[in-house]
């Protein structure tokens, strides 16, 4: 393939990582995935270390950064919030220092980063042209973004994908949401009236593949398909696919109980992003629709 390209993925073994890195194969690129454990044709690091072998990118066209601990894994300790940012932020700040040691660096930078950017926003539907919120996740994001855009100063195209929940059957979110709802025992989370940013994998996917090909993306794109719904609707709608009752709510003081702050960042918080300059660019959607999105995950 004559324009194939040489891609180092972060966070390759990832829900998102994992499909992305089919697809580019599928289409006759290379992938070199970075990563904590040996993986073939790959390369190894230690964020922890901050270790990265100087040549990590040598020859690589591209690099698209997707490493990141699970925000919503664990209960937010500080020990876990220095996990979070680290795996994000230092490990891109790694990325950047051994392209500004390479005579050639990679042309192409790619960061996920998050909706959460914009923290809770009661009210409007928010575009990528909105100010940063508030709160522990759009400080990550913040600071996330600044690192991956400091690949600028070697010559290298920026793009970000603020991604929100990304829904696939197998990993990610709806997978946790499937066994309480398959049970008729699901139900909208807190008042169900917080709005949701989401995108299915396989368009998450293709607009990584846009922002790559596409040599006038960069800044912020907003990854959430462009119907938001309310976590009420989505339970409906969750439901409906499932053929099952969705009406068993699940009590925001019982959450709190369990999950302590990371709930009003995640789970409660209204972040209605929309896809305004993917959808300027001319990208399509496959499922724009929670319905059409759903019958093709869970088909």
């Amino acid at each position: 393939m004559p324009n194939a390209k040489r891609i180092a993925i972060t966070g390759a073994t990832g829900l998102v990582g994992t499909a992305l890195t089919t697809a580019l194969r599928a289409r006759g690129d290379e992938v070199v995935p970075i990563s904590r454990s040996s993986q073939p044709g790959g390369v190894v690091w230690d964020v922890e270390q901050g270790e990265l072998p100087d040549n990590a990118l040598e020859g690589i066209d591209a690099v698209i950064h997707l490493a990141g601990a699970g925000v919503a894994d664990e209960r937010w300790t500080d020990e876990r919030k220095r996990i979070l940012r680290d795996s994000r932020i230092k490990s891109a700040n790694m990325l950047v220092d051994v392209m500004r040691k390479m005579a050639k660096p990679p042309s192409v930078f790619l960061s996920a980063s998050g909706v959460g950017y914009y923290g809770a926003q009661p009210g409007a539907e928010v575009d990528e042209s909105a100010p940063l919120g508030q709160g522990f996740l759009a400080e990550i994001c913040r600071d996330w973004e600044s690192a991956a855009m400091n690949a600028t100063s070697v010559g290298a195209r920026v793009a970000i994908a603020r991604t929100g929940v990304v829904l696939a059957e197998n990993g990610g979110a709806l997978d946790r949401m499937l066994p309480p709802f398959k049970l008729g025992v699901g139900g909208p989370i807190g008042s169900g009236k917080q709005r949701l940013g989401w995108i299915a994998l396989d368009d998450a996917v293709s607009a990584y593949l846009f922002l790559l090909d596409n040599d006038q993306a960069s800044g912020p794109y907003n990854f959430c398909a462009p119907e938001i719904v309310t976590n009420k609707e989505f339970a409906t709608a969750l439901g409906k696919a499932l053929d099952r009752p969705a009406k068993v709510p699940a009590p925001k003081i019982a959450l709190k109980l369990a999950f302590g702050e990371l709930v009003d960042e995640t789970l409660l918080a209204d972040q209605p992003a929309v896809p305004k300059r993917l959808t300027e660019m001319g990208f399509n959607f496959q499922f724009p629709t929670l319905d059409a999105a759903l019958r093709h995950i869970l088909k």
